[in-house]
């Protein structure tokens, strides 16, 4: 937090401009082969890098592991919107999903057929971004999903995340 205060100082005194307060929310997506199942994770943190919320669900039988982590994306999109946030990254492990959510000209096959109306939603909010981020930068959404496949509901949570992430945020915090 001392870092962030002292890192917004030098950048309005060095350069005139404040850094973005930008949100940041990660996906993603676990996939069993055996039963076809899916489930997702979505962990939001504030421009502090605190977790404020997300959400954990199953997905009822996906077409293919590349549809549930396209649904995982729509879902984190979703989920700034309806935080009222303008400014959000929105950062997965799924490269060809970011690809197809990136490109301009039109996707026709179904993935990207599915995607048209995240992307329209995108248009609309101009300050959001869609990126990749690895595995292991991703680990307490990944934990989220792999929790998600052994519930039955749909969770959502502010503020007071699930015990299953507690020691990843812990860990995400610190630095490890």
């Amino acid at each position: 937090m001392t870092w962030n205060i002292w890192n917004r100082r030098n950048k309005l005194l060095r350069e005139k401009t404040l850094l973005n307060e930008q949100s940041v929310i990660n996906s993603s997506m676990e996939f069993k082969n055996v039963g076809r199942e899916a489930a997702i994770g979505i962990v939001a943190c504030d421009h502090h890098g605190f977790v404020v919320g997300g959400v954990a669900r199953k997905v009822a039988s996906p077409q293919n592991a590349e549809s549930a982590e396209a649904m995982t994306f729509s879902l984190g999109i979703q989920f700034a919107c309806e935080q009222g946030w303008d400014r959000v990254i929105i950062e997965g492990d799924a490269f060809s999903i970011i690809n197809r959510i990136n490109i301009q000209h039109d996707d026709l096959t179904v993935v990207g057929l599915s995607l048209r109306e995240t992307k329209a939603v995108l248009d609309i909010h101009p300050n959001f971004k869609v990126c990749y981020t690895n595995r292991l930068a991703n680990r307490v959404a990944h934990s989220l999903a792999q929790w998600a496949l052994s519930i039955d509901n749909l969770v959502w949570f502010y503020f007071d995340e699930p015990n299953c992430i507690r020691s990843d945020v812990i860990l995400d915090a610190i630095g490890i």
